[in-house]
C-alpha cells in the first residue's frame, strides 16, 4: 500500500496549535512552542512520499533537545505539554522514522509499532476534545499502514476501522474533500487484502468518480489502487464469471500515461534526491504491472523501458527526455530482419519470485514467455554447491579458488533454465539477440550458456534494449573515437601521498580487515603497451608503475572518451543477498566492497596507522559513482570480477552501477578471473579490430568468434570472462 501523503497533518499547526499557544502567557513559552511546532511540521514534510529518514532523524533529535530543555527549565508546564500533545507528536515522528527505516532493518517494525502505540495511549488518555480525537485517527491510520507493509492485513483492516470512528474530524479540514477520498482509498486497499472485494471496488470507484482533476497525482494513485484491487481479486479466484484483468490493464495504462507525461515535463529539472523519490513512488506500479503477465506484453515492454530509463537517469544531468519517451515500437524500428530484442523481467506473484522474457522481433508485437523461477535456478547444484552459493561466495579466500567459473563448466544442462524451448521458439530464426538481463542474470554470463539449438545466436548484453535507439541507419552501433587513458603495469607496493580528494574509508577498512594484498601482474604492462602501439594516437596517455595512481586517474578520467585499465579487481560483498531493491548509490555499503587496484594499495593496507581518509589506491564502486564519465564512450576493465555485485533493479550493485551512475556509455567488464592467455589475446585483437574501423560491438564479437576457432580457448576455464554492457 502506498504510504498516505499526510498533508492533513500540515494543517494541524494552524487549526490546533495556534489557539493553544495564545493561552500561554510567557513569551519564552511562545517561542519554544513555536519552535516545536515548526520542527513537527518539518518532520511531517520529511515523511511525505517515500520519506527522507536521514533528515527526519535530524529533525527528531532537534525536537527532543528543545522539548527536554523546555522541561528542564520549566518553560512549559505539564498541562501545556499535555494540551499541546507534545509527547504524542514526538512518538509519532519516531514511529514515522522507524517505518521508513524498516526497509533496511526489520527490527524497526517493532520500534515503529511501539512508538505509535505509546502515542495512541497518551491520546486516548487525554480528554481535551478534537485534538486528541484527531491524533487517535492519525495513529490508528499509521498503525494500519505499518501492519499493511508487514503483510498483517487483518490487523491493518481493524486499525482502519478504528480510525474510521474518528474520521468525522476530516470534515473540518480546509482540504476535507481530498483528505476523505485519500482515507477511503486506503481503506479500500485494506478491505481487498481481507477479501472484501465487492466493498473495496465500490469504495475505490466512488473515490475515482469524485476526483475533479483527472490529471492530478491523487487521481492517478486511485487508478493504480483500483488496478491493484482487481488483480488481487483475480489472483484470489473470487471473480465469479468475470475476469477483472482487462479492467486492471485499462487502469494501469491510464496511470502510466499520466506518469509518463509528468516525467517528460519535470524529470530533467529534478535533483538526484527528487528523482530517487519519484522512482520510489512509481516502483510499486512497475512491480504490480509485471503481475499482469501475458495480459498485455506490449504494455509491459513499455513499462520496462520507462522504469529502466528512470533508474539510469537518477544521477545524470540533462539528456534524459528522449530516453523516457521510447516505447516498444521505437525499438522495433531499429531491429534488422534477423534481430530479436529481449527484456527479461523478474517479479513477485503469489508470494514467489518469477522470471519471464518479453520478446520483440522485427514485424511482431511483443511476446511474453514464462521462464524457470529464480528459486529453482538458485537451488540447482553444480558439484557440491548450489548456484546461489557460487554466486554469493564468489571466491574461497583460503584456497583462492574461484567458484563462479564452475557454472560455465557444467555439462549437465544448466542452460535449460535460461534458454528454454519456449524462449527459443519465440526467438525463431533470429541471429542477433539483443538482451537486457534482470535478477540473477546480472551475475551470470547467460550468453555463454547457449544450448545446441541456439548455437548460432550472437548475444549482445544491454542494460536496456532502449540502447538500440543509438544505432545508426545501417543498424550498427556507434563507434568509440577520441583519446584514450590507458592504465597498466601498476606498482602496488609504491607509496601514496595525501591529497585533498575524499576517500572511501569504508572500503579501506573492509579490505584491510581481510589482509588483502596483491601480486604484480606480469602480462599487464605488455598488454597496455601493445594497445598503445595498436591505437597509434599521440594524444593517448599511458599511466604505469608508480604513475598509475588513484588520485591521478580520478583527476584525469573525465577528459578521455576511452578508458582502459589492466589491473587487479575484486568483489568481496559475500554477505550481499540477491535482491531487487534500489538504494541510493552513496548510502549503499556494498559499493564499498568492490574495487579496482591502483599503485600503492599494498603499502596503504600494510601501514599500521594509515589514515583511511587519505587516498589509498583502492578505487571503490562508491568512489566511481561520484566521478564524471559523461563524455566517456567506452570503459574497458581487464580486472577480475568487475562485473559482479549485489543484484538490483538497476543491474548490479558494484563496479557496473558505479560506472553507470558516473555516466559511462559502454563497458567491457569481467564475470570471473582474468586468465593471462585469453585476456592478452582478447584485448590485443579487440583494439586491432577497432583500429580497422569496426564499431565496439563488431570488434567485440569478431574477437569472440576468433577465439572459438583456437583450440587453446575451447575449455570453459580458458574462455575470456568479458561481457559487453551498454548503459545508456
Amino acid at each position: 500500500m502506498m504510504k498516505k501523503k499526510y498533508s492533513i497533518l500540515l494543517f494541524l499547526f494552524s487549526l490546533v496549535a495556534t489557539p493553544l499557544v495564545a493561552q500561554v502567557e510567557s513569551n519564552s513559552s511562545k517561542k519554544y512552542i513555536a519552535r516545536l511546532e515548526t520542527l513537527f511540521e518539518e518532520g511531517n514534510k520529511c515523511y511525505v512520499g517515500i520519506g527522507n529518514k536521514y533528515q527526519l532523524k535530524r529533525v527528531i533529535d532537534a525536537y527532543e533537545v528543545a522539548l527536554n530543555q523546555a522541561r528542564t527549565v520549566g518553560i512549559i508546564t505539564l498541562e501545556d505539554e499535555n494540551n499541546l500533545m507534545l509527547q504524542v507528536k514526538l512518538d509519532k515522528l519516531w514511529g514515522d522514522y522507524h517505518y521508513l527505516n524498516s526497509d533496511e532493518d526489520s527490527h524497526s517494525y517493532v520500534q515503529a509499532e511501539k512508538h505509535f502505540k505509546d502515542a495512541l495511549a497518551i491520546a486516548e488518555a487525554s480528554d481535551i476534545g478534537q485534538e486528541s480525537y484527531y491524533y487517535r485517527f492519525v495513529i490508528h491510520e499509521e498503525l494500519a499502514q505499518l501492519f499493511y507493509k508487514q503483510g498483517r492485513y487483518v490487523e491493518a483492516n481493524m486499525e482502519m476501522e478504528r480510525a474510521f470512528e474518528y474520521s468525522n474530524y476530516l470534515y473540518n479540514l480546509p482540504d476535507s474533500d481530498n483528505a476523505i477520498l485519500d482515507f477511503i482509498s486506503q481503506q479500500a486497499m485494506c478491505k481487498a487484502r481481507v477479501s472484501r472485494f465487492s466493498e473495496a471496488i465500490d469504495d475505490i470507484n466512488a473515490v475515482i468518480s469524485n476526483y475533479r482533476n483527472t490529471d492530478s497525482e491523487r487521481y492517478g494513485e486511485a487508478l493504480r489502487k483500483k488496478a491493484k484491487i482487481l488483480m488481487l481479486q483475480q489472483e484470489s479466484g473470487d471473480t465469479g464469471m468475470s475476469d477483472p484483468t482487462e479492467d486492471a490493464v485499462k487502469c494501469y495504462k491510464e496511470f502510466f500515461s499520466l506518469k509518463k507525461e509528468d516525467a517528460l515535463l519535470h524529470f530533467e529539472a529534478m535533483s538526484s534526491e527528487e528523482r530517487e523519490q519519484y522512482w520510489m513512488r512509481i516502483r510499486p506500479f512497475v512491480v504490480d504491472c509485471y503481475r499482469l503477465e501475458n495480459a498485455d506484453p506490449a504494455f509491459l515492454y513499455d513499462v520496462t523501458l520507462f522504469s529502466k530509463a528512470l533508474l539510469l537517469e537518477l544521477n545524470r544531468d540533462g539528456g534524459g527526455r528522449h530516453n523516457l519517451e521510447a516505447d516498444w515500437q521505437d525499438i522495433q524500428k531499429q531491429l534488422q530482419p534477423k534481430d530479436c530484442a529481449i527484456e527479461f523481467i523478474q517479479y513477485e506473484k503469489y508470494g514467489k519470485q518469477k522470471m519471464a522474457a518479453l520478446v520483440l522481433k522485427n514485424h511482431e508485437v511483443p511476446k511474453f514467455v514464462r521462464m524457470a523461477s529464480p528459486d529453482s535456478v538458485m537451488q540447482y547444484n553444480i558439484g557440491a554447491s548450489s548456484i546461489q552459493e557460487r554466486l554469493t561466495y564468489v571466491r574461497d579466500i583460503k584456497t583462492n579458488k574461484q567458484k563462479t567459473n564452475r557454472i560455465y563448466e557444467d555439462s549437465t544442462g544448466f542452460f535449460r533454465f535460461i534458454w528454454r524451448p519456449q524462449l527459443i521458439e519465440a526467438i525463431g530464426d533470429s541471429r542477433d539477440i539483443w538482451f537486457a538481463p534482470d535478477g540473477y542474470q546480472h551475475r551470470i554470463a547467460i550468453e555463454y550458456l547457449l544450448p545446441e539449438a541456439a548455437a548460432n545466436y550472437r548475444c549482445h548484453r544491454l542494460t536496456s534494449t532502449r540502447t538500440l535507439l543509438r544505432r545508426d541507419k545501417t543498424g550498427k552501433a556507434q563507434k568509440s573515437d577520441g583519446n584514450a587513458l590507458i592504465i597498466g603495469g601498476v606498482n602496488y607496493n609504491s607509496s601514496n601521498y595525501y591529497t585533498e580528494m575524499q576517500n572511501d574509508s569504508v572500503a579501506y577498512t573492509f579490505f584491510k580487515e581481510e589482509k588483502f594484498l596483491l601480486d604484480s601482474l606480469k602480462y599487464s604492462l605488455p598488454e597496455v603497451s601493445a594497445i598503445l602501439h595498436c591505437r597509434n594516437n599521440p594524444q593517448d596517455l599511458l599511466l604505469c608503475g608508480v604513475e598509475a595512481a588513484e588520485f591521478t586517474f580520478r583527476d584525469l578520467c573525465n577528459g578521455y572518451s576511452l578508458i582502459h585499465i589492466s589491473s587487479h579487481g575484486a568483489y568481496r560483498a559475500a554477505t550481499v543477498p540477491l535482491g531487487t531493491d534500489l538504494k541510493p548509490c552513496m548510502t549503499d555499503q556494498s559499493l564499498s566492497e568492490c574495487l579496482i587496484a591502483f599503485s600503492g594499495i599494498n603499502t596503504s593496507l600494510k601501514t599500521p596507522y594509515f589514515n583511511p581518509t587519505s587516498i589509498d589506491g583502492l578505487l571503490s564502486a562508491k568512489e566511481i559513482s561520484s566521478l564524471d564519465l559523461s563524455q566517456t564512450e567506452l570503459v574497458v576493465l581487464n580486472c577480475c570480477e568487475t562485473g559482479l555485485g549485489g543484484v538490483t533493479a538497476d543491474g548490479v550493485f558494484g563496479i557496473q552501477r558505479g560506472l553507470k551512475n558516473a555516466g559511462a556509455q559502454t563497458m567491457i567488464l569481467t564475470l570471473w578471473d582474468v586468465l593471462e592467455t585469453s585476456s592478452v589475446f582478447f584485448m590485443t585483437h579487440f583494439y586491432d579490430q577497432m583500429s580497422q574501423g569496426y564499431s565496439i560491438y563488431e570488434a567485440f564479437y569478431n574477437v569472440r568468434d576468433l577465439m572459438t576457432k583456437h583450440e587453446e580457448f575451447n575449455e570453459p576455464r580458458c574462455r575470456d570472462p568479458f561481457i559487453l554492457i551498454d548503459a545508456l
